[in-house]
């Protein structure tokens, strides 16, 4: 807290009272620290701050503080209280992840699960670059049924965690298995037949495959790095993986290289292991920020109406330059968004203000949906901590990642807020839309406001992203090796036994 005084002889404090009041509406406030003013020698500004650590809090509980401070001349004016939520107690864990294939219905990029969770074999009528279907509501699965859906059992791969996704690479797998029904019944027999049974596998060993993981939606997708054009990696385990500027960076490893007799038939030789020194590097395309300001300035908000101010993606060349404004099949996607409102209204009870956009959920791939489809609630009617209507210059930042809520205070609003809806409704939808702030007065009693100015940030990511692996020429390298711990410190790879 900073204590503002005018006198220094005869104003300054002599100590601060801490007081708490147990509920977050209540004004029963007790004492519950004196803290002595310890004066630096250095004040200016008729200006003093100083800090207290409160401890002994119940956890998931309501408390409100303020500071009263004592002057030689009695008791100064209290602060306005502060209402605080304790955390609930922390507890570590494992929990299972049931992780799925790709599918994005629910984050509107047009995606929806396959039948039997498998590619579909059909050719279609649907061709989208190499991709096709026979669904036009779908975006296409790929060509071949030999696609996995999900990575099979494996040893020696690395994870790398890049913003919110997980990179896999590489490892030595058990295979993915080939088998039918019908085949496995009428070839290899069953358990109960008094046959052998054979599973048909393929793609056992040493595998290059890259797999992504998003740690929000549990879903992986399988990479195909060769469609992008660029050499890639040989298989191999045990290799080193570090993660530097975003991009990720894979050293060494090895693979069982088995050499063929005159028929064909695999060698099986003692210490066929081949030891890899090669350093390579995944180019990981980034997410980019963008943002959306509202053109016109302090405009009225007539008692108990609504205004629209409304700003179209369609009308800045920089979100254009990236999307294509028509499918969210290319352009980029929504990672997350802030909105920035400043307003004016002597009761700010009386309001209500929402943000309307693209739809989380999208009908069809191949157009984006409607822009007035999904409203999301950033303030409606609170009550400012139980003062009733609060007036002046309101200045707000909403942000989904912010834990101050608005209902909180009872003062102007300046800073950063957690919306009372979720602003991550609209990630994965496309900025290349209208987005319209919604400012609602709500009573007709001659209290009328106007708005500011309002502005919305994007960060977004490309909705498919390309990787390109690079094969780094290192002066000095270190010798082939396998199963070698490494780390990454600014800008350098260390790598270690």
């Amino acid at each position: 807290w900073t204590l503002r005084t005018n006198d220094l002889g005869a104003r300054l404090a002599t100590v601060f009272n801490l007081e708490i009041s147990y509920n977050r509406y209540s004004d029963d406030f007790q004492n519950y620290a004196s803290i002595p003013a310890s004066v630096p020698e250095d004040f200016s500004n008729n200006s003093f701050s100083d800090f207290y650590t409160v401890s002994g809090l119940q956890p998931e509980s309501d408390y409100r503080f303020r500071i009263c401070p004592e002057f030689a001349s009695g008791r100064g004016v209290c602060s306005f209280p502060l209402s605080v939520t304790t955390l609930s107690v922390a507890e570590n864990y494992w929990e299972p992840i049931l992780s799925r294939r790709l599918s994005l219905t629910g984050s509107g990029r047009g995606f929806s699960n396959p039948v039997l969770q498998r590619p579909h074999l059909d050719t279609g009528v649907e061709v989208f670059d190499s991709r096709t279907s026979g669904d036009p509501e779908r975006y296409s699965d790929a060509t071949t049924s030999a696609t996995p859906v999900l990575p099979s059992g494996r040893r020696g791969h690395t994870l790398s965690l890049v913003d919110d996704t997980v990179y896999m690479f590489g490892g030595r797998t058990n295979g993915y298995s080939c088998a039918t029904v019908y085949k496995d019944t009428l070839d290899l027999g069953n358990s109960d037949s008094g046959r052998d049974i054979y599973p048909c596998v393929h793609f056992q060993g040493e595998v290059s495959e890259l797999w992504s993981f998003d740690v929000s939606t549990y879903q992986w997708i399988f990479l195909n790095t060769t469609s992008f054009g660029s050499p890639h990696p040989l298989p191999r385990e045990q290799h080193s993986s570090v993660v530097i500027d975003r991009d990720l960076y894979v050293f060494g490893g090895k693979t069982r290289l088995f050499t063929r007799d005159n028929n064909g038939a695999f060698t099986f030789t003692p210490h066929s292991d081949h030891v890899y020194g090669d350093l390579w590097k995944l180019s990981i395309e980034r997410a980019r920020a963008f943002s959306l300001k509202y053109a016109l300035t302090d405009v009225p908000i007539p008692d108990n109406s609504v205004y629209f101010a409304t700003v179209s993606g369609f009308d800045d060349s920089a979100v254009l330059a990236e999307s294509d404004g028509v499918t969210p099949r290319t352009g980029l996607c929504i990672d997350k968004a802030v909105v920035n409102v400043q307003l004016y209204h002597p009761c700010l009870s009386q309001v209500r203000v929402t943000l309307q956009g693209p739809g989380s959920l999208s009908g069809s791939p191949n157009f984006h949906s409607p822009a007035y489809e999904h409203e999301v609630v950033l303030f409606s009617e609170l009550t400012t901590n139980g003062t009733g209507c609060l007036g002046g210059v309101h200045t707000f930042q909403f942000d989904d990642d912010s834990t101050r809520r608005p209902e909180d205070y009872n003062r102007v609003y300046q800073g950063v807020y957690q919306p009372q809806g979720r602003l991550s409704e609209f990630i994965g939808t496309t900025m290349t839309a209208d987005w319209t702030l919604t400012f609602t007065d709500l009573k007709a009693d001659l209290n009328s406001g106007y708005l500011i100015s309002w502005s919305i940030d994007f960060v977004s990511s490309p909705c498919f992203k390309t990787y390109h692996w690079t094969q780094l020429a290192a002066s000095n390298s270190p010798a082939n090796r396998y199963a070698a711990k490494s780390l990454a410190y600014q800008n350098s790879l260390f790598v270690y036994g």
